[in-house]
């Protein structure tokens, strides 16, 4: 999924990184570059149970991105410490205390945007990609898929919904042995390991899917449905301007966002306002307004 070498880094980079601060800086490379493989290994590891026939290629050209940027940062953050000297090393006689520590404070920098790229970066890419976290991401109505892809998750859950009140019958039949509710679940399409997991009584001695899961599976249909009932009443809606003295407020349903647009910039005290209700300054829009989602 990733081809990575340590010459992505570098190892003479990574030994004059550690070349003013450390006794050993050829062991410090080398721990350097061990990271480096070590990391794009797991990272590859992990997304390789998500790729499909669909999503190969895209996913490689992400992999292959995340690599180039990642070492990009890696040698920044090399580059930065290169510059670093210690006491210990380069002698306390006429060291110069404040350049270092700016140089310190700079490296420190680096890193600290190399590992927030990063976190952001796999986060965005498992997004993408773990069929977990697609199945629990929300639906944006600007999503022309919006509808459908609602459906479709309500089909799932009431398929659950349904599969979950059959286990259950399954599970309070008295006159079936648990190796016969175990293969009456399985049959089901559970796996023996859930079916087991059924059969054990909870804490007020309750056996098989909580009744809480069913009140909250039906209530998050129920709330999907009125999302749905709502995305199409709101295909139906059509742009409106409204002026409120010099203030002009528009419900753009083409954009499916509120916007206002004020003749000036507006007080502290209003900005603030907007903020608090999920407003923000789009300069780059027609008219320079504050807008957020309908």
């Amino acid at each position: 999924m990733i081809t990575y070498h340590e010459n992505d880094i570098g190892r003479q980079l990574a030994t004059d990184a550690h070349s003013g601060t450390s006794m050993v800086p050829e062991k410090r490379a080398q721990s350097v570059l061990t990271e480096y493989t070590s990391h794009m290994q797991a990272v590859a590891t992990e997304f390789e149970q998500w790729v499909t026939d669909e999503n190969r290629e895209a996913m490689e050209e992400d992999l292959e991105a995340y690599r180039a940027g990642y070492a990009r940062r890696e040698r920044a953050v090399l580059v930065a410490q290169s510059r670093i000297m210690s006491t210990m090393i380069a002698g306390g006689s006429n060291f110069p205390v404040a350049r270092m520590q700016k140089r310190n404070n700079t490296a420190d920098k680096r890193v600290s945007e190399f590992l927030e790229w990063e976190r952001k970066t796999l986060n965005r890419l498992r997004n993408k990609y773990d069929p977990k976290r697609i199945a629990r991401a929300p639906i944006s109505s600007d999503d022309t898929d919006a509808v459908s892809k609602l459906q479709a998750k309500i089909d799932e859950a009431e398929r659950l919904q349904e599969l979950m009140k059959v286990a259950n019958k399954v599970v309070r039949k008295k006159k079936l042995t648990d190796a016969e509710k175990v293969a009456g679940l399985v049959e089901l399409g559970l796996s023996q390991a859930v079916a087991y997991k059924l059969l054990e009584p909870d804490f007020a001695g309750r056996a098989g899917f909580p009744s809480y899961r069913l009140t909250n599976n039906n209530a998050n249909i129920r709330r999907m449905k009125q999302r749905i009932t709502q995305l199409e009443r709101q295909a139906q809606d059509t742009t409106t301007e409204a002026e409120i003295g010099e203030v002009k407020v528009i419900d753009n349903v083409e954009e499916n966002r509120v916007q206002i647009i004020f003749p000036d910039k507006p007080n502290a005290e209003i900005r603030a306002k907007l903020k608090s209700n999920g407003f923000h300054w789009a300069p780059n829009w027609n008219g320079r307004p504050w807008q957020r989602k309908r």
